[in-house]
């Protein structure tokens, strides 16, 4: 059988363009595995610097809670001067947390005096006033000291601000 020069022009035509084109599938796909593979890692990178970020912002703000109660523990009575200056500080540093509130455990037979001084320190609207009804004039006895909490919505305000 004889071939000819143009069949075999032809041919090869087709086998050059068929390898072309198997080496262009692999390289293909050698490419793409190599940029999954790079967007992948990039991605976990990324992901691991936020948790670490994170991580690191929870640590914090832990510390926070243990320098609180060391703050308490260190002293025998934390006056409201005392622990505005000590949060002050703390509320600059930590802009995500928005307010530490200062609630101390005051008895019945303190009430009166505990009033007077918030009222000092100028919290002029300031009372123990009954739970969900901080307007109320009732005044709290040892007969019904469940049912009132230390109220002012004020103090929170000039707290946040």
């Amino acid at each position: 059988m004889k071939i000819s020069i143009k069949s075999l022009f032809i041919k090869s035509h087709w086998l050059i363009l068929i390898t072309g084109f198997v080496i262009s599938l692999v390289l293909f796909g050698y490419v793409f595995r190599q940029e999954q593979e790079r967007a992948a890692s990039e991605f976990s990178y990324h992901a691991n610097e936020e948790f670490n970020r994170i991580g690191n912002r929870i640590e914090s703000n832990l510390d926070v809670n243990n320098s609180l109660q060391s703050f308490f523990e260190s002293s025998q009575e934390v006056t409201r001067g005392e622990f505005r200056r000590f949060v002050k500080s703390i509320l600059k540093r930590h802009s995500e947390i928005q307010l530490i509130g200062w609630a101390p455990l005051v008895s019945t037979e303190k009430i009166e005096l505990y009033e007077q001084a918030a009222h000092a320190d100028g919290f002029s609207d300031f009372q123990i006033g009954r739970k969900n009804q901080p307007e109320t004039t009732d005044r709290v006895t040892e007969r019904n000291i469940g049912s009132f909490r230390r109220g002012s919505r004020l103090f929170c305000i000039i707290a946040l601000e």
